[in-house]
């Protein structure tokens, strides 16, 4: 829940850094967005007292609150730069830690290379997973405000479930259906304040979406 709070985070940092203001409809959109995910899970809370909890709790916040710094800055960047070449750059340098730490901790001598199922995954992840994955955000982030574009991460866990449902027999109950129709309705907030006049930035000047 914690996690998917990054378009509220990252539409105020946008505002703040960016001179982004979306319409009142659409922050609306986003409260009501992130009020599905709370809704689907509210049915997984336990464990509040604990200690391993309450780190993993203080994880999840950093790496969100650094989810949307980047996403700002990709939105910067994503208007002065080829989004092909900050895709890269981006892949190239998280790539070398990891590589070093696969290194010290695993065991790639264990890797079967010539597996269909392992090439087929290992394609899957880095081409449409990855790749282009991470050059659409980038073009997008260039021609739409971010809280616009960011309104649509709300339907990531579903989108998770659907997969889920579909090939690991899990089951949605009441709560989820209802998290996803507010996480929907958000989203379409969003996109109803976009389609009505020009958004314009807290210095005046319009920003022709």
């Amino acid at each position: 829940m914690i996690a998917n709070s990054q378009p509220l985070i990252a539409a105020i940092l946008a505002l703040v850094f960016l001179f982004e203001r979306l319409r009142p409809i659409q922050y609306v959109g986003l409260g009501v967005g992130f009020l599905g995910i709370v809704v689907t899970s509210l049915p997984q809370f336990s464990g509040g007292g604990q200690i391993g909890f309450s780190i993993g709790l203080a994880y999840i916040i950093l790496s969100t609150s650094g989810i949307a710094f980047s996403n700002v800055l990709m939105k910067t960047l994503g208007t002065r730069i080829d989004p092909l070449v900050a895709m890269a750059a981006q892949l190239l340098l998280g790539a070398i830690p990891l590589i070093v730490m696969a290194l010290m901790l695993d065991h790639p001598s264990q890797i079967q290379w010539r597996s269909p199922a392992f090439l087929l995954a290992l394609l899957g992840l880095a081409l449409p997973g990855t790749a282009m994955a991470y050059w659409l955000w980038f073009w997008i982030l260039g021609r739409v405000p971010l809280g616009r574009a960011n309104a649509y991460t709300f339907l990531t866990p579903f989108v998770a479930l659907a997969f889920g449902v579909m090939y690991f027999d899990e089951r949605t109950n009441a709560m989820m259906i209802a998290g996803l129709v507010l996480a929907t309705f958000g989203v379409v907030l969003v996109e109803r304040g976009a389609a009505n006049p020009q958004l314009h930035d807290v210095r005046g000047r319009s920003d022709g979406v």
